[in-house]
């Protein structure tokens, strides 16, 4: 996983990257504890988050995530994931 992590980091830019919140992180479903029986019924888990099929410009950027870290993201439940 490191060499992963390393071969990304050396050959993207940070400027290129976007966030995705964990509530909208289609593998957090499965860190979660997601059931497979519920997997298999998830838009999330098949498509991954709405946005994601948007055009790229309209998706958060890094610079952007300072501007949106005051939203309270941390009262996340397993009811918001689905």
């Amino acid at each position: 996983m490191a060499n992963h992590v390393n071969h990304i980091q050396e050959t993207t830019n940070v400027e290129d990257w976007s966030h995705i919140k964990s509530k909208e992180n289609p593998a957090d479903l499965v860190s979660r504890g997601v059931d497979t029986s519920v997997l298999r019924k998830l838009i999330l888990w098949w498509n991954g988050p709405a946005w994601l099929q948007l055009e790229e410009t309209s998706w958060t950027k890094g610079e952007e995530l300072a501007d949106t870290s005051n939203n309270n993201d941390n009262n996340n439940n397993n009811n918001n994931i689905y």
